[in-house]
């Protein structure tokens, strides 16, 4: 089915490249748990099963996390990507089960655990509730503004990311040329496979082909467009 829908010219990201990078991933490339001293309970119940490490926290380096997420009811993902600001992936949480405040206390944790990292998170689905409880309940302060206009038009911030037509295409975009010159590091099979299925429709519309998923790419998306832009806040 891959190739298929390959064939057909609609893919948004080079296969060619990503073929490349899974080959050059060994199975299970992930740290294992033993190697990883200080890992907090709470991500380390979930440690080989929807949580994964690629590579070892480092003191004083700035991290961002893309947080696409669900209802929790077992269908889409609730997906937490990891990158450092060098833009390789260290990192990557993922569940379909868990519900959106109990996703707010994991990402707390993992945020406070990469050194007070950047959270950009998508506002649809469970995002809102999430956004919410991080900063009102656990008082989380590097979370992403984005500025928008009000109806007297006057600039406003809004914790989170609104992603609609226009912006979700400049953050895939953003993240196809970051990909394509080489300017960040995948290091999940998982990101990578849903790169070959995502695609462009005839109206524009991105997205992943029928009955796959692009919480990841969504996610990594995210990350991403907080590194390039530079966004950080003081904590």
């Amino acid at each position: 089915d891959i190739e298929a829908f390959i064939s057909t010219g609609q893919n948004i990201f080079s296969n060619k490249r990503i073929v490349q990078i899974q080959r050059s991933i060994h199975k299970n490339n992930y740290i294992k748990k033993d190697n990883i001293t200080d890992l907090p309970n709470d991500l380390k119940k979930y440690y080989d099963r929807s949580f994964f490490i690629y590579k070892l926290k480092k003191p004083n380096v700035k991290y961002y996390i893309g947080c696409d997420l669900s209802e929790g009811v077992g269908q889409d993902y609730s997906v937490c990507e990891v990158f450092n600001e060098d833009g390789e992936q260290v990192a990557e949480f993922y569940n379909n089960k868990i519900k959106p405040y109990q996703m707010a206390e994991i990402i707390n944790i993992l945020g406070l655990y990469y050194n007070k990292a950047l959270l950009n998170i998508e506002r649809a689905s469970g995002g809102n509730s999430v956004i919410e409880r991080l900063r009102y309940n656990f008082k989380y302060m590097r979370i992403y503004k984005q500025k928008m206009f009000d109806e007297n038009n006057k600039v406003i911030s809004r914790l989170g990311f609104d992603t609609n037509s226009k912006s979700k295409g400049i953050i895939i975009n953003d993240f196809v040329e970051m990909f394509d010159e080489g300017q960040i590091k995948i290091n999940s099979v998982r990101v990578l496979q849903e790169m070959q299925v995502f695609q462009i429709n005839d109206n524009g519309s991105m997205g992943a082909v029928s009955g796959q998923h692009d919480d990841s790419v969504m996610a990594t998306a995210l990350a991403l467009y907080a590194i390039k832009h530079g966004v950080n806040y003081k904590w």
